[in-house]
């Protein structure tokens, strides 16, 4: 057990030091108010994290975004030094404030904050372009794991992106909302692009056999309420029905303006390219 001691050359920072109280601390005494600035350093890759708790900083492992997902992945072999206790909360922010801007926590490769620990546990501070940026840089050309890829994808089964579980009535409403659906040739390109190079799972590759088996059972014709043409009922509402050309859908006029302006807008798309 290690506390690092903040020198008083910093003036006003360092109105008000303390020792870390060790027996208090091991036994968690619930009585206790102190806050404690700690770093936790992980052993296995040498990532730093600065933070702050009000309960035992060597069984608490901490709480921020980007060091979560380095122990998710890495483990939690970290090793913990507390350099700060205080139960004045305005002192604790002129402390971690200054340790944070000593050490540039947020800027640095070497820690994971993504903050200055002020403290405040995020709220009211406002990120800057040039943050933005350096933790954009961060995650770019990052490549996941096999075993990081697939606590993911476990996490997001049966949500959706919001993070609410997605009910038959959601699924359904999605469905409804994406049927007749026209892509551009732009939107068209995109959903190959990200799609090439994709390993599917056994899983995956089963539920695929098993959609186009149903499927081909399915991929009856049909005629068209308003021509009356025979197609595929996979493609009906595509083309017929509520979206058919001819003069006999009341809706004729609407459906060929929404046509051209769709093949406007890919025909600008190609010009451009």
């Amino acid at each position: 057990m290690e506390t690092i001691n903040i020198s008083e050359s910093q003036g006003k920072v360092l109105q008000h030091q303390s020792s870390l109280n060790v027996k208090s601390l091991m036994r968690n005494d619930p009585m206790s108010n102190n806050i404690y600035l700690y770093l936790k350093t992980h052993n296995k890759t040498g990532l730093k994290y600065l933070g702050k708790t009000t309960q035992n900083p060597f069984k608490y492992n901490g709480s921020g975004v980007y060091w979560q997902k380095h122990l998710n992945k890495h483990g939690t072999d970290i090793s913990t030094k507390v350099i700060y206790e205080t139960q004045d909360e305005e002192l604790f922010k002129i402390i971690g404030t200054y340790v944070s801007e000593q050490f540039d926590i947020v800027n640095s490769n070497e820690w994971a904050n993504l903050k200055p620990e002020s403290g405040d546990g995020g709220g009211g501070y406002t990120h800057t372009e040039e943050w933005k940026q350096q933790v954009s840089k961060r995650h770019t050309g990052r490549i996941k794991s096999p075993e990081e890829c697939k606590n993911i994808s476990k996490g997001k089964k049966g949500k959706s992106i919001k993070g609410h579980e997605q009910t038959k009535e959601i699924r359904e409403k999605i469905s409804k909302a994406n049927k007749g659906m026209i892509r551009t040739s732009e939107q068209r390109a995109n959903i190959s692009n990200s799609l090439k190079g994709r390993v599917l799972s056994d899983e995956h590759k089963a539920n695929i056999a098993i959609g186009l088996q149903t499927a081909v059972r399915n991929n009856t014709k049909s005629n068209c309420i308003h021509c009356g043409k025979e197609v595929l009922s996979r493609m009906m509402n595509i083309w017929h029905n509520d979206n058919c050309a001819h003069e006999n859908n009341p809706n004729y006029k609407d459906v060929i303006t929404k046509r051209k302006v769709q093949k406007e807008k890919e025909w600008n798309t190609r010009k451009n390219k």
